[in-house]
């Protein structure tokens, strides 16, 4: 990250963000999702994956909170970071930022910070795990029945690479993006899941 962009980071403005409606049978699980997350960023893991277990149990068959909790469970399965790769310093800054940024209440601030960290950090660190895992705590806006379609469409890809399906995460995720204004933040998503795809590629 430049300083420049450090800058704009930082003058970044404050969004109101609107609550999304959950259907009931799923807002228990989404409460715990978002405590565990919310652990995790304090530092404490054994509390965090108490609350993803207990996500896993409430949440409905087809509740995308039930692929998200069931991911961050297994990246936190061990209760030991994975070994961070040599990655440009500026992503746990820009990590560091959205948490500073989410603990007082500007959510614009910190999904902004925690989206440029994914464009910064190596793939297969913590610290790219760490800001994935915290863009959950954003809310969105109540979605169109089409941009809904177009987030599920990002989660599908999401659930296949969680589970080893690159293939299918690929075409999801390609769909995604051609389908998708590219200011939207689904179209971000997105993209960083197939640049992710790309820097998971072996070498020849």
């Amino acid at each position: 990250m430049k300083t420049t962009a450090l800058a704009l980071l930082l003058a970044a403005p404050v969004y109101a963000f609107e609550m999304p409606k959950i259907a009931p049978n799923n807002a228990a699980a989404a409460a715990e999702l978002k405590l565990a997350l919310e652990a995790h960023m304090d530092g404490s893991d054994a509390k965090a994956r108490r609350h993803l277990a207990a996500c896993v149990k409430k949440a409905a068959p087809d509740s995308p909170d039930l692929s998200g909790c069931r991911i961050y469970l297994e990246w936190w399965a061990k209760g030991v970071k994975q070994v961070d790769k040599p990655s440009n310093p500026q992503s746990r800054l820009a990590y560091s930022i959205g948490v500073d940024a989410y603990k007082k209440g500007d959510l614009g601030l910190a999904d902004f910070a925690w989206h440029e960290c994914l464009g910064l950090s190596v793939t297969g660190t913590a610290v790219r795990n760490d800001c994935m895992a915290m863009i959950d705590l954003i809310p969105r806006r109540p979605l169109s029945t089409a941009a809904a379609k177009l987030r599920e469409t990002y989660m599908e890809g999401f659930v296949a690479y969680g589970v080893g399906d690159f293939a299918k995460a690929r075409a999801k995720w390609t769909a995604c993006v051609a389908a998708t204004p590219m200011n939207d933040p689904t179209w971000s998503d997105c993209q960083a899941g197939l640049r992710k795809l790309d820097a998971d590629k072996p070498k020849p």
